[in-house]
């Protein structure tokens, strides 16, 4: 057998075995629920990224994903979420109140609509000032419960990433592979009895990782 057949035969090896990885990755990713995250740009940024990543694909909406939402693929995961980092205190009256004259409310209007899962961060809501009156603080306070009697979920930030990580199954010992898999110069949760390998190790010093114990 000459050194171009073996060549020849190691490609093709190589191509099968690749294409198998890509087919699993497909399946894996076909199952795995979506976060949109709605926001007027890419700005909106995300802690604990990596334990979020596990959970969700994530997907950040804006005006120019305003035609794909229209042709209904959010709805293929009944698990899709709805994140809402910040409300103002309009759209959350119009939201309150069934209106939908923008792209913020209609989106939020289709998930209700479809008893699709809605959260807003309870830090993006818009609060009152002192200067403001009562009777106008007690309105937005009835709006709030408004939404909620609607189905949306108003929580804080380290509440949600709690009940994301909860979901998650945290490797009980951290290798040097699964290191490899975080971004260098990020944080990662870990459970606290979670046993890290010496090698695991030295990639986190090297790769700039800030392991956070729940």
């Amino acid at each position: 057998m000459t050194h171009e057949q073996i060549e020849e035969i190691v490609k093709k090896v190589v191509a099968e075995i690749v294409a198998q990885e890509q087919q699993k990755e497909s399946q894996r990713s076909s199952t795995k629920p979506s976060l949109y995250v709605l926001g007027k740009n890419r700005d909106v940024s995300l802690e604990h990224i990596e334990s979020v990543k596990k959970q969700y694909e994530i997907v950040y909406l804006s005006e120019t994903e305003k035609q794909s939402m229209k042709l209904g693929n959010w709805r293929n995961n009944q698990r899709n979420c709805l994140l809402i980092p910040i409300l103002s205190k309009s759209n959350l009256a119009k939201i309150a109140l069934g209106i939908a004259d923008n792209y913020e409310t209609e989106v939020v209007q289709q998930w209700l609509e479809n008893s699709m899962e809605v959260v807003v961060w309870r830090e993006g809501l818009s609060s009152c000032t002192f200067q403001t009156s009562p009777e106008y603080s007690k309105m937005f306070v009835a709006y709030e419960r408004t939404i909620q009697e609607f189905g949306i979920s108003i929580m804080e930030k380290e509440a949600f990433y709690r009940r994301v990580i909860k979901e998650v199954e945290q490797p009980r010992c951290l290798t040097a592979e699964d290191v490899r898999m975080i971004e260098p110069h990020s944080t990662y949760l870990i459970s606290r009895d979670t046993i890290i390998t010496k090698l695991a190790k030295e990639l986190i010093q090297e790769r700039n990782i800030q392991l956070i114990c729940e």
